[in-house]
Formats: structure tokens, sequence, C-alpha cells
């Protein structure tokens, strides 16, 4: 059985986003995704749309769990965006041994409840409505944060599994938790909440005691099936005591751990049938936990390689025997992909996370027609991921500079116009030209090349990497939009800055490909990663050395093996692509691995070059040689610099900035983080 779609008839009751429908049907407009912006329910709850946005924590609470003016000033900016369910991110309710995050909100005692409902307000004031998602983290609490507490699990688990030797609660402590939850929700519904959701997803506490792999007990709450779901029916009875028959209770769980010996498709279909019958009152189904970083952790926090709605073929066999309304992240990177999911009976609610981070205004875009007004999320993790989970900061966002800046209207301050020239039009000479675009400065955007994009143009090229074209995509749409005066095949000279006679120089001339200078190098011209990139790879059936295993090195040995040519990396350092983030990291690694015409050499120190003979120290004291057909550098960058062709003297009332690669060579996130910034000072 398909899931069933929960529409109201009485569209004239919703506000927002439903009237903007109405009145596209009054006057003949179609509305561009019916299924999408079609009321719904879960529960006594009535949504304007069936747009959820995922719960993810965002380290925007203080530092004693306290919800803050930037986490409230962070979700009305999404509840602004329209969408018809916000399930704000994991609260926890038991502090400090459940916590999950290094700033992560609370709702373990009645003194929260003042900054919750403040946080709730904010969304409704928006026309949003709003979740609490309560949870316990168990034996995944981060060693470190739980104030020298040991985390709590169901048993210890496999050897190795934990990062930190977990305590095995016993009954009366499970009971104890039980009640935890229950006041949570308690607390979530006095703070003004619409609903709640129990966090049994992801190898936190709930899904530790499904879990087979991680639930080793032989008592009540282990063993048989029946004994490992036992702590969430209770959780969920207690739960609905408190909260009453009428305030909606969603559940996460995963369709599957993605993992050997945990939660597969078939033991979450049990556990969602089971858990049905008490009185829940929608399934919210993820898949992949997180003990560490491995193949599952790569399927909840996807990277870039990972397909559109890959997931939902997971949930297909779960969905038959449920009766209450289905979420799911796809994920779903644009609006068409969860319309389709709706249409063809995949799911009741499509959520959407990062998106959401990326672009918070989206909903309202796609709903007026603006599709190519969204700031796509490239699932490159490196502000939402690395920044949160991996480095203990608020979380950020690569296309969105703005996010955790809501509170400060930066975009809404504008300035004395004055006359800036951009020269290169890569990401950051982009976002410069943009964000100053914006609050009211004159722009000249200068690009030497045919197209606007720099390396993000280069990098869209590379296997599996086809979304940071739409960055290049966004920004050019921008400029466009803004007015901005883009000038390609146009290079700097003295008589252009003398010409268009700015205020302010912004140089963002990117950084030129850098062989070191201890690798003696003779004979041919060096043909570098970046000109198979941008030239093609001419070569079948051929022998290439790829000499540096960063990430391009890596990524462009995938391209040269999927063109049929035998591939040999040879790396520095003792590990390779140690220079992007570690989910994306591991995908790249694994898929670099599996290829059988890769073969990956580290700590091996190239020395020197000679025609097509490759000299390399795999040990110390230890030459090797190979003589491949062909040889490709990967060694970084350097930046790139005018030189003598800017000359300042001249000019000596000309203000000159620097950003991006030209700067220091770095990735995405900081070109376009640097030009944002300059963008708001100027």
């Amino acid at each position: 059985m398909s899931p069933m779609l929960y529409v109201e008839s009485d569209l004239d009751s919703f506000a927002g986003v439903i009237d903007q429908m109405n009145h596209k049907a009054r006057i003949g407009m179609p509305v561009r995704f019916p299924m999408l912006f079609s009321p719904g329910r879960i529960g006594t709850l009535k949504l304007s749309n069936r747009i959820v946005m995922a719960p993810m924590a965002t380290n925007f609470a203080d530092a004693e769990g306290e919800v803050t003016e930037w986490m409230i000033a962070y979700y009305a900016e999404r509840a602004r965006g329209g969408a018809g369910l916000i399930i704000i991110e994991n609260a926890n309710v038991d502090y400090p041994s459940g916590k999950s995050g290094t700033t992560q909100l609370r709702v373990d005692q009645d003194r929260f409840i003042p900054g919750l409902y403040r946080l709730s307000q904010a969304v409704h004031a928006e026309g949003g409505l709003c979740a609490l998602q309560i949870n316990h983290a168990g034996a995944i609490a981060k060693k470190g944060i739980d104030e020298g507490g040991q985390p709590l699990a169901p048993s210890k688990g496999p050897e190795g599994l934990y990062l930190t030797n977990p305590k095995v609660l016993g009954i009366s402590e499970i009971q104890g938790i039980v009640q935890k939850f229950a006041m949570a929700a308690s607390r979530a519904k006095k703070a003004g909440f619409d609903a709640v959701q129990i966090h049994g997803a992801h190898a936190y506490l709930i899904a530790q005691f499904f879990s087979p792999l991680t639930n080793q007990r032989q008592d009540i709450y282990g063993g048989s099936h029946e004994g490992r779901v036992r702590f969430a029916k209770e959780i969920l009875t207690e739960v609905r005591k408190e909260v009453g028959p009428n305030f909606p209770v969603l559940i996460r769980l995963n369709a599957s751990d993605l993992m050997e010996g945990g939660i597969d498709i078939q033991e979450s279909a049990e556990i969602a049938k089971m858990l049905s019958a008490l009185g829940v009152d929608a399934f919210d189904f993820s898949v992949g936990v997180h003990y560490q970083l491995n193949r599952s952790m790569c399927g909840e926090l996807e990277p870039m390689s990972y397909k559109e709605k890959w997931r939902l073929k997971l949930i297909d066999q779960i969905k038959m025997d449920l009766t209450v309304p289905l979420l799911a992240v796809g994920p779903f990177h644009e609006p068409m992909s969860a319309e389709t999911a709706i249409q063809e009976g995949e799911i009741d609610f499509a959520v959407f996370g990062r998106l959401f981070i990326a672009d918070p205004q989206w909903p309202v875009k796609a709903l007026n027609g603006k599709e190519k007004e969204i700031r796509h999320c490239i699932s490159c993790n490196e502000g939402c991921v690395r920044a949160r989970v991996f480095e203990d900061r608020p979380v950020s966002c690569t296309v969105n500079p703005e996010v955790g800046l809501e509170s400060r209207n930066l975009i809404r301050s504008k300035t004395d116009s004055r006359k800036l020239m951009v020269v290169g039009g890569g990401p950051a000479g982009c976002a410069a030209a943009i964000y100053a675009s914006q609050r009211g400065h004159e722009v000249v955007l200068i690009e030497e090349s045919s197209r606007l994009g720099g390396k993000c143009f280069l990098g869209s090229r590379l296997p599996r990497k086809e979304r940071l074209a739409w960055v290049v995509e966004y920004q050019r749409h921008e400029l466009n939009h803004l007015g901005v005066d883009v000038r390609l095949h146009t290079s700097y000279s003295n008589e252009l800055l003398k010409e268009i006679s700015p205020h302010v120089l912004i140089l963002s001339i990117g950084a030129v490909p850098w062989i070191p200078q201890n690798i003696e190098f003779r004979n041919e011209t060096p043909l570098h990663a970046e000109d198979i990139i941008r030239k093609g790879i001419a070569w079948s059936r051929a022998c290439v050395a790829v000499i540096g295993g960063g990430a391009l090195g890596c990524e462009v040995a995938i391209a040269l093996s999927e063109a049929q040519n035998d591939v040999i990396v040879l790396e520095a350092i003792a590990e390779a692509a140690r220079d992007i983030e570690p989910i994306s990291r591991y995908d790249l690694l694994d898929r670099l691995t599996k290829d059988s015409r890769v073969q990956l050499l580290t700590s091996a120190r190239v020395r020197r070059v000679n025609g097509k003979r490759i000299h390399y120290e795999a040990a110390p004291g230890t030459m090797r040689e190979i003589n491949p057909d062909h040889i490709v550098w990967a060694t970084g960058y350097t930046p790139r610099d005018l030189g003598e062709d800017l000359p300042l003297d001249r000019y000596p009332e000309l203000e000159v900035r620097r950003i991006g690669d030209c700067l220091r060579p770095r990735n995405v996130f900081y070109a376009i983080c640097d030009g944002f910034w300059l963008g708001m000072k100027i």
C-alpha cells in the first residue's frame, strides 16, 4: 500500500504559502509543484505544505544549552522561507550523559522552557510550525563533552565500536531515562512547540537498543526482537501520557544502519510496525550511523558523489505496512525531485536538510517560479559537517556565508556607493561583486577567460563533482540580476584601470600550479592536473603517474582510470587527500582503493623527474623508479601575482584588496567567505 496523502480541503484556512497558491489558482497561473505545496496533516497538526526542514544540530546554543539570539534568528529566517514544518535540532533529555554536541540544546530541566518558548514563538511569528526533537546520545556521547561522566549504553558492544568505554545501564536506570524522555516531551509542549519528535536513529541511545549489534542484553530490554524494542515502546507510552492524545508525536528511525550486524531494512520494518500501534503520528526515516568514520557515516551525511534520492529505495519495503504519514530525506537537492517522490507515492512529506542551510528561502522561490534563484546545497560537507561534527564549531555553509549571521542583518545594511573593480571571476571575485553590489556599490567585474567560475567550474568537470557547477550558475544569475558590469575575455591592464578609475581594486586572480623546489626536474614541460581537466583526457590504455595525492590528484586519478588508463598516484606524506573534510575524504579514498586500475603509493617522496622517468624515495634511503607513459602534476598551487603589471605608485588613493587563492590557495568555502566579508566591509 502506498503512503496515505493527508490532504486538507479548506485551503483558505492556511496562510502564507497556501494564500499564494490560491491566488495563482484564481488568476489561472499553474502551481509549479502542486503536490509539494499541497496541504497535509500529521496527527492533529495541519501543515500548509509537504516541505519539512530536517533537524540539524547547529552549535548555536550557549555553553549551558540555552537558546541564543542567533539561534532564534537562524530558525526565524527558515520559517520565513515557507517550510510546512521545521523540526528543531535535537535537545538533550539527560544532561550531561546524553549530550551529543559541543553546545547542544537542553530540555532536561524546566529552566530551559522560557528560552525554548521564545524560539517556538519566533517560528510562529513568521507563519511557521515547529517540532522539537528530543534525544539521548547514549554510548556515542563525545569524549570530553560529557563532563567526565561515562557514556551510557544497553551493552558493551563490539570491541572498538565506541570511542569511549560505556557504562551498561541497569533496569532502574533505563526506566529513569524513559521518564526523562516523557518529561522532555512535556516541556516541549509547554514551550509552545506544535509537535515533538523522538530521535531513534543514527546510533543514538534508542537506536542502540534496537540494534542487535549494540544490544546484547539478555533481560527484558534485549535478547528477542520484542525486548530490543521495549525501551522505545515505553518511551512512546510515557510520552503520550504526558502530552495527551492530541499532541503530535513523531519518531525518527533508521531504514538501515548500512553496517554489517546493525539494523537492516527488514528489522526496521518490524520496528516501525510495532511502534505504529502506540499512537505514533508520523515516521521520519533516515539511514546511517556514526559510531566512527565508516561507509555508514557517508550514508548518513552523504558527500557530493551520492545521487539524488538514493535513500528512497531503502524505505520501499517499510512503507507498505504504515498507515500514518511517512517522512524521509531523499536527499532532495531540487524541488522537482521531492515533487516526483510525493506524486509517485514514495513519501508523504519531503524532508530537506542542508538545502535549508544553503538557502532558507528556497520554498518561496520554488513556489514563485524563481528556481534559478535557489542557492543549492552542493553536499561538500565543509561548513555543516566538518565545522560542527569534526571541529566543534558553529554550523556554516560554503554557498551561504550568511549562516549564523541572520541576527546582524548584514546584507540589508546599505553604504555610501563607491566604484569597485574586481579582477577575476572565480567564486571569490563573484561573491565580492555580488555582496558589494547588494549593499549599493557600483561594480565592474573582469574575467580573462570566456566564462565565470574559475577552479569551481573546472572542478565541476571531475567525476561526481558536477554539483560545483551549481555555484557558478547561481553566482552568474545573481550578477546578472544585480546588473553588475561583467566583462569576459578581458584581462587586467593599466589602461583599463585608468578607464574604470575605481575607488577599490579587488584582486581575485587565483593561483598557479606549483612544483616543489626540492624536486629535480628536467626536460619536458610539466603537465598539470588542471590542464587535464580543462582540455580533457587524450589518452586511453596508457600508464599515467600522478605526482601529488591530495584531493585533486586522487580525483584526477579516478577520471584517468575511467578513461581506461592505469594510474599510479605518488603522495609524499603517509595519508592521501588530507585537504578535504573527513567524510568526503573517506568516500574518495574508498572509491580510489577499490579501483583496480589505480595504485596509491603514500610516503613516496618524488626526488627527481628526468623525462618520463620518476625517481622517488619509498623509505629513508630507499630509492625506486617508475617510467610511465605520461606524468601529471598535482602538487598544489601558489598565489598568482600581477607583479609589475600593477603600478600602485601611480594611484596612491587606490585601495587594493586581495581575496581567494591569490591571497592563499584554499577551497571554495574560503573563497566565497573571503568575497562575502570583503563585500560586507567595503
